[in-house]
């Protein structure tokens, strides 16, 4: 998306970026190693809504096969979810299954 790709020249800490795009890249180099297990802390929180989708759908490919924690407040981060806790007030409020978890959450989780 930048002018000359990905010969593109950044500055140190990627200053030209934007905010989307440096936790895009850091995402990027978390995966690239091939983690067999991968923490990300609100990882589409700078992201608007068309790039948190698109976000999403790369995320549920590229994590197939690594056990991937995530800590979100964002529901769509929740569809890639096999279980779910959910924390309120500091202590668990449930955990289990998505599903059964999310019917039983007046919020919706």
């Amino acid at each position: 998306m930048l002018p000359g790709g990905f010969d593109f020249p950044l500055s140190e800490r990627g200053r030209e970026l934007s905010v989307g795009m440096q936790q895009t890249i850091a995402i990027a180099r978390a995966l690239i190693g091939k983690p067999n297990f991968l923490l990300l802390d609100e990882p589409t929180a700078p992201l608007d809504q068309a790039a948190e989708a698109a976000m999403v759908t790369r995320l549920d490919l590229a994590t197939k096969g690594i056990t991937t924690i995530f800590v979100t407040h964002r529901g769509a981060m929740l569809q890639l979810a096999d279980k779910v806790l959910v924390i309120d007030q500091g202590r668990v409020a449930a955990f289990g299954p998505k599903d059964e978890v999310l019917k039983t959450e007046p919020s919706g989780a």
